[in-house]
């Protein structure tokens, strides 16, 4: 079966961390995924080390595609977002993380990647997620996330082990926390203050993501 051409149809752009431990046909079976719906051939952007998704993001805005595909964990997906937030190009998720808080907390079946793909894909009511950006001191750029962040002791506490990981600006380590082997561990009290605006948000489908509709 032939992609879909002409202006009606709909492209998507895959970014993908190839690192990531899926079947050796992942590529074949998600470009056959996007052929059988009816969208054309999508972009596969392999994220690197120095760049785990913003640069992707920005690639595929560039190319004017109906639709990102995060196929990656929670690390890709913020960096990702924080690209899109603000747009009108919506989201869709493919969780093959570990954590995947995102994909959990929006009801995906974080076990089966190929039907993820397939609700990625489905036409349905654009709506709109919540999402914080936060700028710490003397940081040079502002990061987003849509879960949950840590800030002052939380933050000291997880940075050892960079659970969720960050953008290249904040390398990750993998280095397990001390206090997980039953050890102690002393974190500096520091205070801190905090600003907080709604401005800005990152679209995305409740069919794409399980979600009944209408509201």
């Amino acid at each position: 079966m032939p992609y879909p051409v002409g202006p009606a149809s709909r492209c998507a752009a895959i970014i993908i961390t190839p690192s990531k431990n899926v079947a050796v046909d992942f590529k074949t079976t998600l470009l056959d995924i996007c052929r059988e719906e009816g969208w054309a051939e999508p972009l596969w952007l392999e994220t690197t080390q120095d760049d785990p998704g913003a640069g992707q993001a920005r690639h595929a805005l560039e190319g004017d595609v109906d639709l990102v595909i995060a196929a990656a964990g929670d690390r890709t997906v913020r960096c990702v977002t924080e690209v899109l937030a603000g747009t009108d190009t919506p989201l869709g998720l493919i969780p093959l993380g570990t954590g995947n808080l995102l994909a959990r907390n929006l009801g995906l079946d974080v076990a089966d990647p190929f039907a993820s793909a397939r609700v990625a894909l489905t036409h349905g009511h654009d709506g709109r997620i919540d999402v914080v950006k936060a700028v710490v001191d003397q940081a040079q750029d502002e990061q987003a996330f849509l879960v949950m962040a840590g800030l002052g002791f939380d933050a000291d506490v997880m940075a050892p082990g960079g659970w969720a990981g960050g953008c290249p600006s904040q390398p990750r380590r993998r280095q397990p926390i001390p206090a997980s082997y039953g050890r102690t561990t002393t974190v500096p009290l520091e205070r801190s203050s905090i600003r907080a605006n709604t401005s800005g948000a990152v679209r995305f489908s409740p069919s794409r993501f399980g979600f009944p509709k209408p509201w």
